[in-house]
This record gives structure tokens, C-alpha cells and sequence, in this order.
């Protein structure tokens, strides 16, 4: 008898081609040139603040979802963009008009929060790499590298799988519309980031 899926199968599984594809996204793929200028790298954290602010600001209102994820409040990135744009010279006033994207992933019940949240924190997995070429360029010091470097990533990663273990009731609609929101939230992310 086959094994069901878990949620995280499920999701790793139904997100893969969306993940190579953002990957292939020419705006984020400069992150990691040599050839990266601090002019550059500001332009592509205003495009990531316009994505992650009202998102995390939309999810952080889900009071009865925000709830049962451990440390919820420190998972959110958006306050550190806001920092690396500030070191980067950027005023408040500047960094209040930026654009924001207003075509977000469904994420009004829990299974779309989960897919939303799981790309999330595994963007924020992704970043200890980018933040390690980073680090060798000639612009970048600690204090304009805090999205990518996000304390205890680690840890946090281990107790969302522990969240979403939790909130696995191996329903099959469950797991689709978490995969389908999951799937969504790196659409419009490439897109945003494509603009």
C-alpha cells in the first residue's frame, strides 16, 4: 500500500517547478554576480519590500492563524528590508512610497496561509546563501545584509515543520489548496520581481 503524501511532501513536490522558475528570474539572479552594485542591490530590496511588506502585513492580521505558528512575529522580514534600505540611504519617506504589489497569493483560510508561509520560510532559508556571496562584495557590510541574514534560521525552519506536521490533517484539499497558494505566492513573487 502506498504512503500518503506528507504536507511538506506535498508542498516541495507541487512548488519544484515554481522554485527552478523563480530561481531563472533575471532581477533576483543578480544577487548572485560578482558584478552586483550597491545601486543595483537597493533597486532589488525596494522591489522585495513591495512584495514582502503588504503580504507579512496581511498575514499578521490572521490573528487566529498567526496564533499557532511559534515565534510568528520574528519570521517576518519585511521590518529588516526596511533597515538594509535605511543603511542604504534610502529616508523612511522614501521607503513609505515605494510601490507595493497588490496582486498578493490567496491566503484568507489556513491551508493558503500554510503555502503562503511555507515559500516564506524558505526564502528566508535561501537567503544564508545569497548573504554569503554578498558578504564578499566590496559594498555590502553587516548592517545592509539583515533580510538575508535572518537570525536563527535554522531553528526556525525545524518549528515551522513542526507546524506544519500540526496542522496536517492529511486532507487532500487541504494539501492542494496549501499547494496551490504555495505555487501562487512564487508566481507573483516572479512577477513582482520581473517588473
Amino acid at each position: 500500500m502506498l504512503r500518503k503524501m506528507t504536507l511538506r511532501e506535498h508542498l516541495r513536490a507541487s512548488t519544484a517547478q515554481a522554485h527552478e522558475s523563480i530561481e531563472a528570474n533575471p532581477t533576483l539572479a543578480r544577487l548572485l554576480a560578482q558584478d552586483l552594485s550597491e545601486a543595483e542591490y537597493r533597486r532589488i530590496l525596494e522591489r522585495y519590500f513591495g512584495f514582502f511588506q503588504p503580504l507579512e502585513k496581511d498575514l499578521s492580521n490572521l490573528a487566529e492563524f498567526v496564533n499557532r505558528v511559534p515565534a510568528f512575529a520574528a519570521r517576518m522580514r519585511s521590518e529588516r528590508l526596511r533597515l538594509d534600505l535605511q543603511t542604504l540611504g534610502l529616508e523612511i519617506s522614501e521607503i513609505e512610497s515605494l510601490p507595493r504589489c497588490e496582486a498578493l497569493p490567496p491566503h484568507t483560510k489556513l491551508a493558503e496561509f500554510v503555502g503562503v508561509l511555507y515559500v516564506l520560510e524558505g526564502s528566508n532559508l535561501g537567503g544564508k546563501l545569497i548573504a554569503k556571496h554578498l558578504r564578499a562584495l566590496p559594498f555590502t557590510r553587516p548592517a545592509c545584509l539583515n533580510f538575508f541574514e535572518s537570525p536563527d534560521v535554522s531553528e526556525n525552519w525545524k518549528s515551522f515543520l513542526t507546524f506544519l506536521n500540526d496542522v496536517d490533517s492529511g486532507n487532500p484539499s487541504f494539501h492542494r489548496d496549501a499547494a496551490q497558494a504555495a505555487q501562487e505566492t512564487f508566481r507573483s513573487l516572479d512577477r513582482w520581481m520581473a517588473r
